[in-house]
């Protein structure tokens, strides 16, 4: 377990990303910008939460199977628009309010998530990230149009996103040369 204690001025964000990156880097080499990215939007988060000037305590625990970042402090206040962004790069994270303390935290798995399965598509992973390709083949047409064959991402929730955005191109490309629907 490795711990800093920073306070909650947004000098911290670079500090901590600094810290956990060179942790990161020495356990798991291919989680070094993510968890950069992750620590900078816990300690983001901490800081619109904490009060001004307060001391925070990031905690960073390498296992096996994750690397697990803590951002501790004293009082949580209302939302954090940086949900969404931990969401994108991790699998688990949460926040914990006690008497007196509150925790933030997120676990970076050391392996990356399986590809999404999807409907109408292939999916797999590589180095170069996350792949669907559409089972039927489209016409050139249908490329014109602005459908693609194959979509990829950098998560697998990005993955989602864009396929689904490239089949909903794909009914409207093949809305409009259907023709209008009989009685409209």
């Amino acid at each position: 377990m490795y711990e800093q204690c920073l306070f909650a001025v947004p000098g911290s964000i670079g500090s901590a990303g600094a810290w956990i990156h060179a942790i990161a880097e020495a356990a798991f080499p291919q989680l070094g910008d993510r968890a950069e990215c992750l620590v900078r939007h816990l300690v983001s988060a901490s800081i619109r939460l904490a009060r001004p000037g307060e001391l925070i305590t990031v905690i960073a625990t390498p296992s096996r199977t994750a690397l697990r970042v803590e951002v501790c402090f004293r009082r949580l206040g209302p939302g954090c628009r940086e949900w969404a962004a931990i969401s994108a790069l991790t699998t688990r994270f949460g926040a914990d309010a006690g008497k007196g303390a509150c925790r933030i935290w997120a676990e970076l798995p050391t392996e990356p998530p399986p590809a999404p399965r999807l409907p109408l598509y292939d999916t797999w992973q590589d180095e170069q990230g996350y792949h669907a390709r559409l089972r039927e083949t489209l016409s050139a047409s249908a490329i014109g149009y602005g459908c693609a064959q194959e979509v990829r991402a950098g998560t697998p929730q990005d993955l989602i996103r864009v396929a689904v955005r490239n089949q909903v191109t794909v009914w409207r490309w093949e809305r409009s040369w259907a023709g209008p629907e009989p009685g409209v």
